[in-house]
């Protein structure tokens, strides 16, 4: 009777998985159960091993409901989401106190790759549709589509770090040399030559008096007026801009300011030979107002829009190719079905969690 009162049958159940149906339970001394008594014993399979194939052949992960009813794992992700949230609205509600608290904030269409940036976000909405797909293939047992979307959704995350690593590297080179870069394309489509423009040293900048004279000639074709000035700006952006150190006194960084300005006038007089449509004028237009602005180049700790945006699209960047990491080891682990559904299901909690936070990113840092 004492032994009955303080041990049922059924008490240590969850501590004999490991013993097969029917034997003597080897935990009866301790738990003060009765010699001789057998305890029924669930099989390791349903015990243990909910992971393991479905009706579906599913492969779900640890299932055992939580007190709130969710999986161990999901709500273990759920619980790092939440930890995320507070993570990036600290972040980007430091950047709208900091935005709207600043005078002369730049425009961020001067500045960054807007358009490319649009794609960028496109792909990577794009990315959380083949992560859907792939969960939902994976519900319906059917291993091999899920696996191509999986391999789609890290093929769109990843395109989308490499192109904000391309951002990066232009944004970080001073725009002088993509101002270069596009003159000099621009010059070899027209078969000119920069010897021209460079034999007996830099030209002088026209002024504006001396585009009025250009603009009014009739003597020179629409054609020839554009390639005159850009054998002028190229003149300029040949010299290089002249390396002075921040701490230079104000004598020594007259030579920077010049070149400075010469580059913006020169570049302005050159857009103005250029229809409004033409891309070529676009193209210059944007780098010399980035040259107006950040004529060393978008360096992090510039000021506060260049501190503020490496860090939160930094962040979100390292956050995107964990995700991409991730998703690549389950699409290894799913192959060799030692991963199912439930790890899916999970971990494109976070992928989908990563572009709601892109989508806000992109609305507030390129768009406002």
């Amino acid at each position: 009777m004492l032994c009955r009162n303080r041990f049922s049958p059924a008490a240590p159940e969850h501590l004999t998985a490991f013993v097969a149906p029917g034997a003597q339970n080897p935990w009866r001394a301790s738990l003060g159960g009765c010699p001789g008594r057998r305890y029924h014993v669930a099989p390791m399979s349903t015990a243990l091993l909910h992971h393991g194939a479905s009706s579906h052949d599913h492969g779900h992960g640890p299932t055992e409901p939580t007190a709130i009813g969710l999986p161990n794992v999901k709500l273990c992700m759920w619980l790092f989401l939440v930890s995320e949230v507070m993570f990036f609205a600290g972040l980007i509600g430091s950047y709208i106190v900091i935005r709207f608290g600043t005078a002369g904030w730049p425009n961020p269409y001067d500045i960054l790759a807007v358009r490319i940036t649009a794609f960028n976000t496109f792909l990577l909405i794009c990315s959380s549709v083949t992560m859907v797909k792939a969960f939902q293939w994976s519900d319906a047992g059917n291993r091999s589509r899920a696996m191509k979307y999986l391999a789609a959704t890290i093929f769109g995350g990843a395109l989308f770090v490499g192109i904000q690593v391309y951002e990066y590297r232009h944004l970080l080179h001073a725009p002088s040399s993509a101002l270069l870069h596009a003159v000099e394309h621009e010059m070899n489509k027209r078969g000119l030559h920069a010897a021209r423009a460079g034999g007996h040293g830099a030209l002088e900048p026209v002024g504006a008096e001396g585009l009025r004279i250009i603009l009014a000639s009739t003597g020179m074709s629409p054609e020839e007026k554009q390639n005159e000035q850009l054998l002028r700006l190229h003149s300029v952006l040949a010299e290089g801009r002249p390396r002075v150190k921040k701490t230079a006194p104000p004598s020594q960084q007259q030579p920077l300011r010049e070149w400075d300005r010469r580059v913006l006038e020169e570049t302005i007089q050159l857009a103005a030979l250029f229809p409004e449509d033409d891309s070529f004028r676009r193209t210059i237009s944007t780098f010399g107002k980035h040259h107006n602005i950040y004529p060393e180049g978008f360096i992090p700790g510039r000021d506060n829009f260049t501190s503020t945006f490496y860090i939160m699209t930094g962040f979100h960047g390292f956050h995107v190719a964990g995700g991409v990491v991730a998703l690549i080891v389950i699409l290894a682990f799913y192959a060799l079905r030692r991963a199912g559904t439930m790890a899916i299901e999970v971990v494109g909690l976070y992928w989908h969690f990563v572009d709601l936070v892109w989508i806000i990113l992109f609305t507030i840092v390129y768009l406002m």
